[in-house]
Formats: structure tokens, sequence, C-alpha cells
């Protein structure tokens, strides 16, 4: 049964293909991001910003030798203020609360980590902030 349903999913997707028509400008559109990560970088930005990440978000991985990583598999905390390439320049304003299913699908793919799921008490939302949005717990 799982994998009849996985066929007949597959077979919706292919039906629902559909072709997309593009500007012939696009295929020559310029590759600015090396520009735009030069211009954003900054002389005081912390060895880990120039060695990893500068070269990590100019597609150079590749060519970083593993023993600049940590050997413990970490990050430093606080390089997101180092990650800025405009990917979206709008964050979207969600209030149609009454369609949430709480899945929580949305903090995992929001890029700016700006939904994150808690529970909180009846005291702790009082307390907070002008704004702040919530729902009571389903389940």
């Amino acid at each position: 049964d799982i994998v009849r349903k996985n066929e007949d999913a597959i077979d919706q997707a292919i039906a629902a293909i559909e072709k997309i028509e593009y500007p012939d400008s696009w295929a020559e559109c310029p590759d600015n991001r090396v520009a735009f990560l030069e211009a954003s970088s900054n002389p005081n930005d912390p060895p880990f910003v120039k060695e990893i990440m500068r070269p990590l978000q100019r597609m150079e991985g590749d060519s970083l030798p593993v023993s600049l990583f940590d050997p413990r598999g970490i990050m430093p905390p606080g390089t997101t203020k180092y990650e800025k390439r405009g990917f979206a320049p709008k964050v979207a304003n969600w209030s149609e609360w009454e369609k949430c299913s709480q899945c929580n699908m949305c903090a995992f793919m929001c890029p700016h980590a700006a939904i994150r799921p808690f529970y909180f008490t009846k005291e702790e939302a009082a307390a907070a902030p002008p704004h702040f949005d919530g729902l009571p717990a389903a389940g």
C-alpha cells in the first residue's frame, strides 16, 4: 500500500509539471555573489568568517582543508550576523491563524529563523511584548 501511494504521488507530480517561460536575458544574468560578499566583508571579521564562511559563501568549500574545521564539528555562535545574502528582502506577516495545523513546518522552512514554536503559560503570554502572537496548543 505504501509503495502504491508513493508511485501515485510520483505520477501526480509528473502530471503537474508545467513548462515555465522565462526571458532569454536570464541566461546572461551576471553572478555578482562574489562582489557582494567582498563588499560586505570587513577586515575586523573573525578568523572563522574570513577563513571558512566567506569561501563557503563563494562556493569554494572544496578548496578548504579539513584542518581548518573544528574537529568537534561545531560552528562558533553569533556567525549569522555575517551571513547577509539578501535572499528574502521581505518577511511575511502571517495572520491566518485559523488555518494553522501546528505542524511547525513554517518554523522549519523560515529562512530568517524568526518563527519559533514554544509552549508558554498564560502568565508568560500576558507578560509578552506587544504584537506577540500565539495559539492555544492543539492536542
